[in-house]
Order: C-alpha cells, then sequence, then structure tokens
C-alpha cells in the first residue's frame, strides 16, 4: 500500500494549466472561442506547424516559480500540479525525448517544471505534475489530431511506448520526488493499458500517487476524480479529489473575468472537507508567467481563513452523517466534529448524537471561544442545543464538539428539529423493470456503482450520479422510494427538487407523484424557489411544491413516480432530492 497520508492530510491543493495555449488568450483570428483555452487547437482544427508558432510568445518574462510557491503556502495549499504536458503535446520542462518544449522553442529557455519543483520543496509542499497519456495532439500515433495524421494510420503502441512512457520517465527521475502524476482524459485506452502505465510509473517511484483519470475506471488508480467542478451530495466509497477553477476557464483567457469570491470558493472546500475529499484549486497564468491579480487575491483572502481553521481543514474526515444538514456541514477528527455553518447563528440544534458532549468551542482569529450547550434526550438519540457567542469572523463560523469518543450518530432519514426532512436522491432506492418485466429494487444505492463510472456517459442506465442526480429517469416504470423516521403526525408540504443538465437552463414541466400509504398527490412542476448550492453555478436548480400529504410518528415510506416527463428536458428527470416540511405540529 502507497503512503497517502500527505495527500489525505493535505485536503488542498495548486493546479497550474500553463502552456503555448496560453498565447491564445482565449481567442483565435480575432474570434473570442468560448471553449476552454487549452482545447483550442483541437477545437479550431489548427495545423501543428502553425500552432507551434505560438511558443515564441511563452515569454515567461514575469514568471517567479517563487511567487508561485508563496501563492499556494499564503492559500493553505500543501500540494502543486502544473501541466508538465497537455493534451496540445508541449512539454513545459527541458524533454530530451522531443524538441517540443519550453526550453526549446520559446525565448527565455526556461524549465518550469524545474524551477517550479525547486521552489515548491523549499516552501515545504509536494511537487505534482499533470500529464496527457493518450491525447497528444503533436504526436502521430495518439488519440486526437485527426487533421494533421490520418486516424488510419495510427498506432496508439508506438505512442505509448514511444513518447509517453520516456517523458514519465524524464519527469520520475531527474526532477526530484513526484508526490502525484495527474493523468486525464484517457479516451481509447484499455484498462491493461492504463495500468501498464500506472506500474511504468511506480517502476521509478513507488509511492508516487496516480490519478482515477488514468483510465475510465477509476479504481485503476489510487484515488477518484470527480467531474470538473462537481462535487458530490452523498459521501463516496473511497478516496475522492475534485479539480476546479476560480473563474471558468482552466487555461488564462483575458475574456474570462467571472471570477468566484472567495466566499464561494470556500464553501466549495467545505462541501469537499464535509465528505472526505480534496480540493485542487486552479489558476491559469498569464503567457509571461504572471500569475493574474485576481487569482492573488482571491487565494490569499481564501488562505486567512484556512490558516484561522486549519485544525478543520487539514486530515479532516467525511461526516459521521448520513445526510447534510440545512444550515451547513459537518466533517470530524478523531473524537471531534466540525461544523461549518453557512450564515452566523445564535443556536445551533444538532440531533442524532450517540456520544457524550465534553466541550464545545467556536474558532476564532484570537483563539477559542468557549460555546454553552445542552443535551436532551430524544426519540432519535442525544439532540445537542448549542449557543453560539458573538463572532468576529467575516464567513463560515466553525465549532468545534469534543465528544467521549470516535463520533457516533443516528444513520438514516430522519426529522430535524426544524420540522424538515431531506430525502435525498443518493439515498433512494431506485425501482426498474428488467427485462422479464419484473421489478427490482436497488436498495442502499449511495450514488457508489455511478462514482466508479465518473465521466462515462452512462447512456441509458437509470441511476444515481455522484452530484446527487437521478439519471435517465425517462421511463414512467421506473420509480424511487424511501424509508424515513418523523417525530411528529402532522400535514407535511411535499416539495420536488430538480435540476437543468449542465450549463442549461431550468425547464421543468414533469408531471410527479408522490405516494404515501394510501395517500397519493399528483401535480406538474412549476418553476419554483431558486436553490443556491455548491451546484448552483453549473446547474439550474428549483424546489417546485407537489402538494400535502399526513405523516405518521415514526417509520414511513414514500415513493416518487414520473407520471409524464417533458420532452423539452432533454435530460429528462433530474431529480436530486424531494423536502418534507411541516405546516401542522403534533396533534
Amino acid at each position: 500500500m502507497k503512503n497517502m497520508d500527505w495527500w489525505e492530510q493535505g485536503r488542498f491543493g495548486m493546479f497550474i494549466h500553463f502552456g503555448i495555449y496560453t498565447v491564445t488568450e482565449g481567442a483565435w483570428e480575432g474570434e473570442v472561442v468560448p471553449t476552454l483555452v487549452e482545447w483550442m487547437q483541437f477545437r479550431k482544427q489548427i495545423p501543428l506547424e502553425r500552432y507551434k508558432q505560438l511558443a515564441e510568445g511563452l515569454t515567461l518574462e514575469k514568471f517567479d516559480a517563487r511567487e508561485y510557491a508563496r501563492l499556494a503556502k499564503a492559500a493553505g495549499m500543501k500540494y502543486v500540479c502544473i501541466t508538465a504536458k497537455h493534451h496540445d503535446g508541449f512539454a513545459m520542462y527541458d524533454s530530451t525525448y522531443s524538441d517540443y518544449n519550453v526550453v526549446k522553442m520559446t525565448p527565455s529557455h526556461r524549465d518550469v517544471v524545474r524551477e517550479l519543483a525547486e521552489e515548491v520543496r523549499r516552501a515545504g509542499l509536494k511537487m505534482c505534475v499533470y500529464y496527457s497519456h493518450a491525447l497528444d495532439w503533436e504526436d502521430p500515433d495518439a488519440f486526437g489530431n485527426t487533421w494533421d495524421y490520418p486516424e488510419a494510420g495510427k498506432v496508439f503502441r508506438r505512442f505509448l511506448d514511444g513518447k509517453c512512457k520516456a517523458q514519465l520517465k524524464e519527469l520520475l527521475t531527474e526532477y526530484g520526488e513526484i508526490g502525484m502524476v495527474w493523468f486525464d482524459m484517457p479516451r481509447g485506452m484499455t484498462v491493461e493499458e492504463s495500468r501498464e502505465i500506472k506500474a511504468w510509473v511506480e517502476k521509478f517511484q513507488p509511492d508516487c500517487l496516480v490519478s482515477g483519470r488514468i483510465h475510465m475506471d477509476q479504481t485503476v488508480g489510487d484515488y477518484g476524480c470527480m467531474g470538473d467542478n462537481e462535487f458530490p451530495s452523498g459521501r463516496l466509497p473511497g478516496r475522492w479529489e475534485t479539480p476546479a477553477t476560480l473563474n471558468n476557464k482552466w487555461g488564462y483567457s483575458a475574456y474570462d473575468q467571472n471570477w468566484k469570491s472567495p466566499e464561494e470558493l470556500l464553501r466549495l472546500l467545505i462541501e469537499l472537507l464535509s465528505k472526505g475529499m480534496n480540493y485542487l484549486l486552479n489558476i491559469g497564468p498569464k503567457p509571461d508567467g504572471a500569475i493574474p491579480k485576481e487569482s492573488v487575491e482571491i487565494l490569499e483572502e481564501m488562505g486567512k481563513w484556512v490558516s484561522r481553521n486549519a485544525e478543520a481543514v487539514y486530515g479532516t474526515q467525511a461526516t459521521p452523517y448520513d445526510f447534510d444538514f440545512p444550515w451547513g456541514r459537518i466533517s470530524r477528527k478523531g473524537n471531534r466534529l466540525y461544523l461549518y455553518l453557512f450564515e452566523h447563528m445564535d443556536n445551533l440544534a444538532l440531533p442524532g448524537l450517540e456520544n457524550e458532549v465534553k466541550n464545545a468551542y467556536l474558532i476564532q482569529e484570537n483563539g477559542k471561544v468557549e460555546v454553552p450547550f445542552t443535551v436532551t434526550e430524544e426519540d432519535n438519540g442525544k439532540l445537542v442545543q448549542l449557543r453560539i457567542p458573538s463572532s468576529t469572523n467575516p464567513c463560515y463560523d466553525v465549532i468545534g464538539v469534543e465528544l467521549d469518543g470516535e463520533p457516533g450518530v443516528k444513520q438514516g432519514l430522519f426529522e430535524l428539529p426544524d420540522g424538515q426532512v431531506s430525502l435525498f436522491s443518493h439515498m433512494a432506492a431506485l425501482h426498474k423493470l428488467t427485462d422479464g418485466g419484473h421489478e427490482s429494487s436497488l436498495e442502499g444505492q449511495e450514488a457508489s456503482a455511478a462514482a466508479e463510472k465518473n465521466n462515462i456517459l452512462l447512456d441509458t442506465e437509470f441511476c444515481v450520479d455522484p452530484n446527487g442526480n437521478i439519471l435517465n429517469w425517462f421511463d414512467t416504470e421506473n420509480f424511487v422510494s424511501w424509508n424515513f423516521e418523523m417525530n411528529h403526525t402532522g400535514i407535511y408540504e411535499v416539495y420536488v427538487q430538480t435540476r437543468s443538465a449542465k450549463y442549461q437552463p431550468w425547464v421543468g414541466g414533469h408531471e410527479a407523484e408522490a405516494i404515501c400509504g394510501a395517500q397519493r398527490i399528483t401535480s406538474v412542476l412549476a418553476c419554483g424557489e431558486k436553490v443556491t448550492n455548491a451546484h448552483s453555478r453549473y446547474f439550474d436548480e428549483k424546489l417546485s411544491l407537489l402538494g400535502r400529504l399526513e405523516l405518521q410518528k415514526g417509520r414511513n415510506h414514500l415513493e416518487l413516480h414520473l407520471c409524464k416527463c417533458n420532452p423539452e428536458e432533454k435530460a429528462g428527470f433530474l431529480v436530486t432530492r424531494v423536502l418534507l416540511k411541516r405546516t401542522v405540529k403534533e396533534q
């Protein structure tokens, strides 16, 4: 087993997308191109000989590796990963295998990877590299470039045994200790080829980690990678990381000023900490090597929060609860729970706890402040009521709760003290008809099957993905269900939370039905309240009222059926949760 302690302890890393594509600054021949900058050559089918000329514009006049390392450390990041070679095939180091590299072809003749590696290690951080191991638009045998090299003439094995292995050996034998190789886009590779490349890495550096994107089956790697800028709705089995951007692009674009605020990015960091995941956050340098000032300002501001709350960042593990709470998120470390509050609060109720509480405290700049609490026994376990003192923190207070042992909490779905219960899609049982016409039930599906297939098109499979969507729900014979516990008998409003497809406007208009015992409510889902969460920037999401149900104290069972799918919503019925809100108190 590899030593992954540094990766699991670190939780937060810097990604750097830097190459000759940067010289385009997001435009080609006077046209702003909305695609990702590093894909410019592919999208515009730029001939290789013409694309090579861009190297003259990569001046590196303001490239200061020490500043990169300083910024990563100031942000609270623990590792740095640079694109040693992206899909265009251009190496950002002095490759002896190919002259298509930053030293041979740019005016300054500087080895970017070497300079960065020295400064990153000097700052006490882990040095990592990105390497495109299947796509290479400079090599005639790699996948991708069919405008210069016809598909019929390609022999992928020549690329794999030639440029790919040779350059990986260079990076792993001539650039010191490499903490991780971040592979990407393994299109067309067999699982045997991906395992062979992993073994090749381990031959030179046995403890070097390999990212899950080395193959479409991410279990080939040492940990899994979520989709770009994607965040899970629940805990995922195994180790995971999300690569993400500060704006919309990876490589530098002069036309992308859609910067995320430090508060939004910190909330996404919190989202991942609560799932026991790592956050690999990208910067895209300018052609002269300067880091955009917006990137510097955002990361330095994030670093203030990370520094103040270091104990609740590094080495934390996923929440012990099966679901998230509306007021914030939870992680754990040893005998402590860390409660991350999305808003300043005076009081907070934490239900379902099985431990005794020893103490609680609010983390502030000048130290810890005691948080008074009371504990009462409830049907669902201990209910801890925290009275939160006034805070000087600008955003996201963190409460530490010390317990008498490793945290034990009530599992499953149950009503919260505010009279709500969220039936999350990642906790649903999915029911579908088999080919023989008999119903089958996928009990306890928690996105694990879909998580292993992340970044694979799931075609028509009715399943739950790691983002919390029920995918490919078109068939009205399929349905989902939940078991849950209520603290009260009463009337509850039933809301259905649905998403659009990624980057698409919400359409809705599906006709849905909820069944609980003998009760049925049916409605067309109209545009309701807009939902703000970790996915909001990429998925348009609405909370639509379906109707009302009378629910009984104790165990309940609810089914959600699709009566009619709106054909205008090409992605089908994308359900993320059903929300139940008490309107009439206990009878």
